[in-house]
């Protein structure tokens, strides 16, 4: 079977549906264009940004540099974010790890 969808039959397509929007709506046909087009673009405004990984204990350990129970102090004193899944399946935000490193190199300056 022929793939009979290709680049000038999306044009002609995207073209009928601006023209129909415009009509319906009453506004000029290269305002809907230019929306659509810009609804289109790759490039979004606003940066994307990547999703925050979540940790176990034992990496917040090693990245840390520090032991199971200081781990539980700091997810307890909130000094470390912690996602409870269950009673025993506890993550920590990666951000959270950040922040609290941030905050500690801030005060030994």
């Amino acid at each position: 079977m022929r793939n009979v969808f290709n680049d000038d039959n999306a044009k002609v397509a995207l073209d009928g549906a601006c023209a129909t929007i415009a009509s319906l709506m009453g506004i000029p046909m290269d305002l809907v264009t230019k929306t659509v087009e810009g609804l289109r673009n790759d490039t979004p405004d606003k940066p994307q940004r990547e999703p925050d990984r979540n940790l176990k204990k034992k990496e917040v350990c090693a990245l840390l540099n520090i032991s199971a129970a200081t781990v539980n102090r700091l997810l307890k004193g909130g000094e470390l974010e912690k996602l409870q899944y269950s009673r025993q399946m506890v993550r920590i935000p990666e951000s959270s790890v950040k922040k609290y490193l941030d905050s500690h190199r801030a005060g030994q300056l």
